[in-house]
């Protein structure tokens, strides 16, 4: 059984009291967050999550909407009354090294950085026990995206540019929609074969009871997702 919670849906427009998109992957007792911008570490703190209860971090690409709450969680994680005592592995694309840097010089060094925080390169499919994350590189920015059991999660796309096939014949799949209207986003659904579809990080104002005839979700924080 997966569970997958709407940390945030918001984009880098300022929502007050609203997160940036991330998503929690509650699986076989381990807990994975996909992105982990802005109010993210706020809203796992709301539903109850200790530091060392976070198993894994995936960062989609570097833009800070998508990372910039590590830095507080980093802090706490090192000084405050909840204090990690076990390893942490950030994965990213090829400039993981680079958010290692900008962390632990933010941090001013603290000597049990290199120990309890790892930061590696995704390179290849990713497994979690019996768990086998599929992972596709676009455009934007080296954005990561991820397929696993008939569940996709796209991150940040660059819609002309990309083979979307990738997400192709998903049960459900997380749509980071950007500029995208209503009517681009049923397209995106039909045309891939997507038989639920939520959708996250827009930047406009969608209708969201006409999307929903299309069985598409505009997605709202701290929604549950189930799949056997």
């Amino acid at each position: 059984m997966v569970k997958i919670i709407i940390l945030g849906n918001q984009t880098c427009n300022f929502h007050i009291g609203k997160a940036q998109t991330s998503l929690l992957i509650k699986f076989n007792n381990q807990n994975l967050v996909y992105d982990f911008g802005y109010m993210v570490y706020n809203n796992l703190k709301k539903l109850g999550f200790s530091n060392n209860s976070i198993s894994s971090v995936i960062i989609s690409h570097f833009h800070p909407d998508h990372f910039s709450d590590l830095l507080p969680f980093f802090h706490s994680c090192l000084y405050s009354k909840d204090i990690r005592e076990k390893e942490l592995v950030i994965y990213s694309n090829s400039y993981v090294k680079n958010l290692k840097e900008i962390l632990k010089k933010a941090l001013l060094n603290p000597p049990e950085f290199d120990e309890i925080f790892k930061f590696k390169e995704i390179n290849e499919n990713l497994r979690f026990g019996e768990l086998i994350f599929k992972v596709n590189f676009s455009y934007h920015h080296k954005n990561i995206s991820l397929k696993f059991k008939d569940i996709s999660i796209t991150g940040d796309l660059d819609f002309t540019k990309d083979d979307l096939n990738f997400f192709k014949n998903s049960k459900l799949c997380f749509l980071n929609s950007g500029n995208l209207n209503e009517n681009e986003i049923i397209s995106f659904k039909e045309n891939l074969n997507i038989e639920k579809l939520v959708v996250l990080h827009s930047y406009r104002n969608l209708d969201k009871n006409f999307l929903l005839k299309k069985d598409i979700v505009v997605a709202e924080e701290f929604t549950e997702f189930l799949v056997k």
